[in-house]
């Protein structure tokens, strides 16, 4: 959404479809069926560092792994977003997430039917 959407009368409101929980992108092993693209040196934004990474593809989807970890480090998809990750970051010693980690957003509480996840409605 464009930053400055309201000079165009337009009032942004959240959209909070219901979604199954290990589909899509949320999967940890969404990427599995990836075509690989090649091995790349990239200067990584906002890290400030080149480094060697391996550059896959899924449809309009790009991940590019650090070579020396084997972590994810830039995701990209054209007109849509991108994110960086710092490899040294990742916690890799959390082996549940808290349950306050899948709370939705109140708005979709609030709105009927908007509320749910794996078919169950909050």
């Amino acid at each position: 959404m464009h930053p400055e959407i309201t000079k165009y009368g337009v009032v942004p409101t959240p959209v909070c479809p219901c979604i199954a929980l290990g589909v899509g992108p949320v999967s940890y092993d969404w990427a599995a069926d990836a075509k690989f693209v090649g091995r790349e040196v990239l200067g990584i934004e906002f890290l400030w560092v080149n480094k060697t990474v391996d550059h896959w593809i899924k449809g309009p989807h790009h991940v590019w792994t650090d070579v020396a970890t084997g972590k994810v480090i830039r995701l990209y998809q054209p007109y849509n977003g991108l994110e960086v990750f710092t490899p040294s970051k990742y916690n890799t010693t959390l082996t549940q997430l808290p349950a306050a980690y899948f709370k939705l957003p109140e708005a979709c509480v609030l709105e009927e039917k908007l509320g749910c996840i794996n078919g169950t409605v909050v």
